[in-house]
């Protein structure tokens, strides 16, 4: 049972970055909602705003990837139960 447990790490972390990714793309998405049409330019928000709230976004989806991935990790290797 422990080597199903150390094997199944690798596609745990890879699930929980996948997660982190989306989440961070639907919050890049409901951002650009915001942006007013007139600052539309070839799909791209030029608005003054823009670039620190995508800097954010891209800071906020590395930093739950790196959560995400840490406790994919405690979870899922056998160290982390008692029995």
């Amino acid at each position: 049972m422990k080597i199903l447990r150390w094997i199944s790490i690798p596609v745990a972390c890879i699930i929980a970055w996948y997660a982190a990714f989306v989440i961070g793309l639907l919050i890049l998405n409901v951002a650009e909602a915001f942006c007013p049409k007139d600052q539309m330019v070839s799909g791209i928000c030029t608005a003054p705003w823009w670039r620190v709230v995508e800097k954010s976004i891209f800071c906020f989806s590395t930093a739950l990837s790196a959560i995400f991935v840490l406790l994919a990790v405690f979870f899922v290797a056998p160290t982390a139960r008692n029995g």
